[in-house]
Formats: structure tokens, sequence, C-alpha cells
């Protein structure tokens, strides 16, 4: 996560433990797509946004789904 927020400005009250105790199932890129979400709706709330808060995150949590634990299920279901 740190590595897709670095050029990010996050608020101080972003708590990297409680986003990443809801993403069990994500890969690396999904964890990107959610920082890049993040992102967006710090801006469509406020095209001028200057930070990116939690409240942010929660809602790309949201959008943003695990593929993981999808293509597990794809594959116990005898799809490949």
């Amino acid at each position: 996560m740190k590595v897709h927020t670095a050029k990010m400005p996050l608020d101080k009250a972003v708590h990297f433990k409680d986003i990443i105790a809801k993403t069990e199932g994500y890969s690396g890129a999904d964890l990107e797509a959610l920082c890049r979400e993040a992102g967006m709706e710090a801006l469509r709330e406020d095209v001028e946004a200057k930070i990116v808060t939690h409240k942010h995150f929660e809602k790309a949590l949201g959008a943003i789904r695990p593929t993981i634990v999808q293509k597990q299920k794809r594959q116990d279901a005898g799809y490949s």
C-alpha cells in the first residue's frame, strides 16, 4: 500500500492497518486499483482535492473487489 500511495497526499488519519484488514484476497494489482480509486473518490468529491482521507479508501473498498477469491471460487466450481 505504501508503494502505491508514495506520491499521494494522504491525511494523517489514514490507517493502513484498518484498510489492509479488509483486503483479504486482494492481489497487488487489486491494491493498486484500490489506491487509485481512493484518489479518484477524493477528486469526485472535490475536483480540487488536495488530500486523500480514510473515508475515500473506505468508499474505494466498496468499488474494488478482490480477484484472488473470485478466481478460487471459479476454480472450485470447475471453471478455468
